[in-house]
């Protein structure tokens, strides 16, 4: 017996009239499942191509731009925690651009930044680049908000729980210690990153400006001396630097 109309919902309609067509309804089942994987497989290639795009403005410093980009990327895939980890970054950027000129979107960008990083560190806690990111972003906004360098600081030691043998984060976080005014602080950690690589070159730079700071002028005179063989392209400001030392 034919249904009535009354009987009919939206959801059968198709599989009704294909009825009537002398078709089974079953035989489309494989054609919507095709359909709802080309469908998912183009909505990826398009959220990669907003995210690739962004990613190219974004080193360029156009960070508008990339902002829409990431954010028709994650409107996409909104759970995708590199795409959340990327925006946040460009939203941090506008904030410190706008903040002297419009203080209210600054403002609203500065959460939005940390809203984003909040929720790419809560699907991926323990990827590495997003809370490499994270501390970018803090850093970014301290300019902004001073207390944010705590977060940057904050973020910056989870990370080396995840990278325990990278110099470069050691290294970081005695700049931020310095930045926070903790110069001796500051010394101990990066004292730790030339330990861990006798040759870095920014560590011994920025351990000869620290030691200086505080006053040890023979520290920071062997700290030159050593700069000096190891990077003697840059033998003129360092000698420079040498000479106004006199230890």
């Amino acid at each position: 017996p034919t249904p009535s109309s009354k009987s009919l919902s939206p959801k059968s309609l198709p599989a009704i009239a294909l009825a009537k067509e002398g078709l089974n309804p079953l035989v489309i089942i494989p054609f919507l499942f095709t359909f709802y994987i080309l469908h998912f497989t183009l909505g990826l290639w398009r959220s990669d191509l907003f995210y690739s795009q962004g990613l190219k403005q974004s080193k360029k410093g156009q960070y508008y731009e990339a902002y829409q980009n990431f954010y028709q990327a994650i409107k996409i895939a909104p759970n995708e925690p590199v795409f959340l980890n990327e925006i946040s970054a460009s939203a941090a950027s506008l904030a410190y651009n706008l903040n002297q000129n419009d203080a209210s979107t600054a403002a609203e960008l500065t959460q939005l930044a940390i809203d984003y990083s909040d929720r790419a560190r809560k699907i991926s806690p323990a990827n590495l680049n997003i809370l490499k990111t994270r501390v970018k972003v803090f850093y970014t906004l301290s300019a902004i908000k001073p207390d944010y360098l705590t977060e940057a600081v904050a973020a910056l030691k989870e990370a080396m729980k995840l990278a325990p043998t990278d110099p470069k984060l050691v290294y970081n976080l005695g700049l931020l210690y310095g930045k926070q005014l903790q110069t001796q602080l500051a010394v101990e950690t990066v004292e730790k990153a030339v330990e861990m690589k006798p040759n870095y070159i920014d560590a011994r730079n920025a351990l000869s400006i620290f030691y200086e700071d505080l006053g040890q002028k023979e520290k920071a005179f062997d700290q030159l001396q050593i700069l000096l063989k190891l990077s003697p392209e840059n033998k003129t400001e360092f000698d420079k630097r040498t000479k106004t030392l006199n230890p």
